[in-house]
């Protein structure tokens, strides 16, 4: 004869049946474990229902819902008290943890400056003091603004860089406000560091590092290095691939375009130009040009108006930070026998993006590669 199914009113009377195989094992043995807090007893007539099944209300009323309900109540505080033993394991196990890592001795980062120098740190520096304008914007990009406590002369982007107090310029520092300050590390331009000043550093215990990006690929070279000593690397790391994004793009644009002789000039009064070691002489590279003076032995060189008539250069591009300046140097190249100045091949690019070696070189780059482009009709 098959079994009759439903609930076995004998786990709550205590006594001790087969079970069918269908009743779950885990409520099974905890309905026996709290089986005699409340015996059940019965007139000897209906004695079946303890040996057997419930199958009507009547029955789950009167035998199996008291047996549950203590049981729910039991089982809640059993997992209330579950929990909050678990919890104090966990919450031990952190403070071992948080214990365990603070008497771990911490490693030690040692960088190599752009002259050479190792620079140890023992911890992220937390008061930065920039001495360059270019070293400022590269700072801040890297992720290390909300560190910054001082600038250089002529810091003006970004924005918060206006906000900070100028300790000098590239001629002279005010080393009493510098003092005051207490910073933990100083950024210095390599080609404005003295010997004067670098012995002052050193003399002054105060520690710095001395940056000099020449090139395109200097630039997210110095961002991860600032982001490594500043512990933000995510941030510079994402400002070096923008940079390596936006100057391979150029690099697409331009790279299989006919060359252009081109000429840059620095300065009208006197007449200056850039080498090919100077980093605007990889923008013209990376537009599809060649510099005209890049085997003039100095970084920025002084040259003569016939140098420049006989090299001929098919476009003639400049620095101008105002209009009045676009205009003199303009009327100065058409006084010259140069055909590039007689056709109109000539054009301008605002100082501060294309002179700084930090990221904003490449919005400089996109205006004189369209100059050169023009120049190629």
């Amino acid at each position: 004869m098959a079994p009759k199914l439903g609930i076995p009113t004998a786990l709550c009377s205590g006594k001790i049946q087969p079970f069918h195989k269908d009743f779950p094992a885990k409520i099974h043995l905890k309905i026996r474990l709290f089986s005699s807090i409340k015996k059940i007893s019965a007139p000897a007539e209906n004695a079946s229902q303890f040996v057997g099944y419930c199958h009507t209300p009547k029955c789950y009323l009167r035998y199996i819902f008291p047996c549950f309900r203590v049981l729910g109540f039991i089982t809640v505080w059993k997992l209330i008290i579950f929990y909050c033993y678990r919890q104090m394991k966990l919450i031990r196990r952190w403070i071992g943890l948080l214990f365990l890592t603070l008497s771990l001795p911490v490693a030690a980062l040692e960088i190599i400056d752009d002259v050479g120098t190792p620079i140890t740190f023992t911890s992220p520096p937390q008061r930065i003091i920039s001495l360059a304008p270019n070293l400022t914007e590269l700072a801040f990009a890297a992720g290390m603004g909300s560190r910054m406590i001082a600038v250089s002369a002529y810091s003006d982007f970004p924005a918060a860089a206006q906000k900070l107090p100028q300790v000098g310029d590239a001629f002279r520092l005010n080393w009493e406000q510098l003092l005051a300050l207490k910073p933990d590390l100083i950024l210095v331009w390599g080609s404005g560091l003295s010997a004067q000043d670098r012995a002052a550093f050193e003399k002054l215990k105060l520690k710095f590092i001395v940056l000099e990006p020449r090139r395109l690929d200097d630039i997210p070279r110095t961002l991860r290095m600032l982001g490594k000593i500043a512990a933000t690397s995510v941030a510079a790391e994402i400002a070096a691939q923008d940079f390596e994004q936006q100057r391979a793009a150029l690099h697409q644009k331009y790279q299989n375009k006919s060359r252009v002789r081109a000429y840059f000039q620095i300065s009208a009064t006197p007449l200056l130009t850039i080498n090919g070691a100077h980093i605007i002489s990889d923008v013209l590279q990376l537009c599809g040009a060649r510099n005209v003076f890049a085997d003039t032995p100095m970084l920025v060189s002084t040259i003569t108006d016939e140098a420049l008539v006989q090299a001929q250069p098919q476009i003639m591009l400049g620095i101008a930070a105002t209009k009045n300046q676009e205009i003199e140097a303009s009327d100065a190249w058409r006084n010259l026998p140069v055909r590039a100045a007689r056709l109109g091949k000539t054009g301008f690019v605002h100082p501060d993006i294309i002179s700084r070696a930090t990221s904003r070189i490449l919005f400089g780059a996109s205006q004189i590669c369209a100059h050169i482009d023009f120049a190629r009709q």
